[in-house]
């Protein structure tokens, strides 16, 4: 009896002993799930959610004109950023992207831009052929002139060559622009004091004035002059014409410079 109460009494403890490392390992485990540092997915979504605070305030999309038509389209949205905006001045973003209509049937995307956005008004996107090369280009309103007569569009011409937009980095500077037919060029009709109808081409991503009919003051500085200016390669202007006008035709915009006709 003595040697097996001893029996029992030693397998009395190891069991005591074992249920109380089970107790103890129990809350330790806890404690270390729920003081899990947070994973870099869950930081990369609280940052998404963030950015979803700018909302899209205008979308405009097309396919059946655009560079090819069914084979390009191109979606504009103009995103409102979160606190960036005052009435006066938007401080939006365009955000452009353009596509392709892929061997398997798809869109497949191109290209990307985003380019700010200024504009009080919409965008009011226009699919034109501003080089006379058979494929339509886009310019969208996306900034706000001092006279309300200029209306300031950003230009994005489809390059055929590489199948994407270019986008024309200093259209904002001419108002008003449009393809002009009988020099085939594209011209700009700036109001001011006066206008001024100025000739542009195009030379890679950049607007390059040629020629340019200005009207105002004539040189006496009475009402009221025309003055034709021509623009060299390295940029330097030659008057080659002045003539009196009348005060109704200040506000003129010209096909032609030499000699200057409406």
């Amino acid at each position: 009896m003595p040697f097996m109460y001893r029996y029992f009494l030693i397998s009395i403890l190891i069991l005591a002993s074992l249920s109380c490392q089970v107790r103890d390992d129990q809350p330790v485990e806890s404690t270390t799930e729920s003081s899990i540092p947070q994973s870099p997915i869950m930081e990369k979504n609280t940052e998404s959610e963030a950015s979803n605070k700018d909302r899209i305030v205008e979308s405009f999309s097309n396919d059946s004109k655009i560079g090819r038509p069914k084979r390009n389209k191109i979606q504009i949205d103009i995103i409102e950023r979160d606190g960036a905006n005052s009435p006066y001045r938007p401080d939006n973003l365009a955000i452009i992207k353009f596509y392709s209509f892929g061997p398997a049937k798809q869109w497949i995307l191109k290209q990307t831009l985003e380019i700010e956005s200024h504009a009080l008004a919409g965008a009011d996107p226009k699919i034109e052929d501003f080089n006379n090369d058979g494929f339509k280009d886009i310019t969208f309103v996306s900034n706000t002139a001092a006279r309300g007569s200029n209306e300031v569009r950003t230009l994005l011409v489809y390059d055929k060559i590489n199948d994407v937009l270019m986008h024309i980095k200093n259209s904002e500077d001419y108002p008003n622009l449009a393809y002009n037919k009988t020099l085939n060029c594209i011209d700009a009709w700036l109001v001011h004091g006066a206008s001024t109808t100025v000739f542009l081409r195009l030379e890679g991503d950049m607007l390059k004035e040629f020629a340019s009919v200005g009207t105002g003051a004539n040189q006496a500085g009475n009402c009221c002059g025309l003055a034709i200016r021509v623009v060299d390669k390295a940029g330097k202007e030659t008057v080659i014409r002045r003539k009196r006008i009348t005060e109704d035709d200040i506000y003129t915009r010209y096909r032609t410079f030499n000699p200057p006709r409406p």
